[in-house]
């Protein structure tokens, strides 16, 4: 990792990760606002609270791990994702758990330097 990723990394962790919910936030403005955004890199899980648009109450997203794909760093499967709202848990499961998912290049360097 070289020195700007170094950076981003503990300006991350000395913010408590506002830095990366900030960053979270521009990328997912259109479907709503990033309300908390815990990141365990030791654990590397993650935890999530979001006010979607039109939705009256936060969702909460639990992802018990992560793991980028060695031999694509482009590439992040999530596992033990739970979703509070029982319809978005589903979908979840169906199109999201342990699956190999394609992270946009401009999110996926971000990524790479934080987690």
């Amino acid at each position: 990792m070289g020195l700007l990723g170094r950076l981003v990394k503990v300006a991350d962790v000395l913010t408590n990760s506002w830095t990366t919910r900030v960053a979270a936030n521009h990328f997912l403005e259109r479907y709503g606002k990033v309300l908390v955004l815990k990141i365990d890199r030791t654990g590397k899980s993650i935890e999530l609270e979001m006010q979607l648009h039109g939705e009256s109450e936060p969702v909460a997203v639990h992802v018990g791990s992560y793991e980028f794909d060695a031999g694509n760093p482009g590439k992040i499967a999530l596992k033990g994702v739970t979703v509070s709202k029982a319809w978005m848990d589903q979908l979840a499961k169906d199109f999201v758990e342990g699956k190999s998912l394609a992270v946009p290049g401009e999110i996926g360097k971000y990524l790479a330097m934080v987690l």
